[in-house]
């Protein structure tokens, strides 16, 4: 969330699927937080999922987070 954690948090992500992804490993970053304003598509993977809400209320949260997978499931299917 805000301040300063926010842009270390986005740096951390970048540089975590820039490595992975430089090693030949997929990445699916999932993003919870309810005041983000990092970038998610400049990342270097495919796919990813953000979503807008407080990461503490988690039966608010399950179901979003299932939606978004099942939108993406192809992805899973593809993994040898």
């Amino acid at each position: 969330m805000g301040g300063g954690h926010a842009l270390l948090f986005t740096r951390d992500i970048h540089k975590s699927v820039s490595v992975a992804e430089g090693a030949g490993h997929r990445c699916l970053p999932i993003v919870i937080a309810e005041s983000w304003g990092g970038k998610l598509e400049d990342l270097a993977c495919k796919h990813f999922v953000y979503i807008r809400a407080n990461p503490n209320q988690v039966s608010k949260i399950e179901p979003v987070l299932m939606q978004e997978l099942e939108k993406i499931i192809d992805v899973f299917k593809s993994v040898s």
